[in-house]
Order: structure tokens, then sequence, then C-alpha cells
């Protein structure tokens, strides 16, 4: 999508001519006429904008944040199941079946919990 949003930025060049008003495409002048247009192009070429590109930034600044806050929240899944401490309440889904538990208390081999039943 990036890609197609970038594409549409795209300039096309037109010719007026200021006695009759009449207008060319660069690719229908004379071969002397373009050499000449495109040497002052060089000179001083068009410059685009910034404020172009900023729902490109946006975009990718909200994309990378939402990628980032995703592998954070699983690191921190994963350092809380290593390590749970009193208090901690878990949702499980068994078969289909959502419980919570409740750890009740913590030793070094082993977690004791509360189970939720819920009908």
């Amino acid at each position: 999508m990036l890609l197609y949003l970038l594409h549409l930025i795209k300039r096309t060049i037109i010719v007026e001519c200021d006695h009759c008003k009449k207008t060319w495409k660069l690719k229908e002048l004379p071969i002397d006429i373009k050499d000449n247009f495109k040497k002052q192009y060089k000179k001083n070429p068009v410059k685009t904008p910034l404020w172009q590109y900023t729902g490109s930034i946006i975009l990718m600044s909200v994309l990378s944040f939402g990628i980032y806050t995703g592998i954070q929240a699983k690191k921190a899944e994963k350092n809380y199941i290593k390590s749970p401490l009193t208090g901690d309440i878990c949702l499980v889904n068994n078969d289909g079946h959502y419980t919570t538990l409740k750890v009740k208390s913590v030793s070094k081999d082993s977690v004791g919990i509360i189970l939720t039943i819920w009908k």
C-alpha cells in the first residue's frame, strides 16, 4: 500500500506558451527545446515538499509502534509465566472453555493456585 501511495507522487511536466496559451507535454516538444528544458531542470530542480510524505510517515510510525508493543507484550508474558508472583491471575483456555487461575503461593519448586469454576 505504501508503494502505491508513493507511486501517486509523479510529476507531469507541461509547457505553456505565454502568447497563445497552448500547452504541450514534455514528450511532444522538439528535441532541442526538450534538451534545453532538461538542462534548466538539472540546474534548478523542483523539490517535493515534505508535507506530502507526512501521511506515510505517520502510518509507518503507528505500525512500528504497534509491532514493538506486541513484541514487548510477548516478552513480558514469558517473564510472568517463568516467575509468577503471589496474587497473579492467569486466563487459561482448556479445550475452548476459559477459566482463571489465581496464584496463592510460590515456593522454590511449586506454585499453589486457586481454580475458578464458572458455570
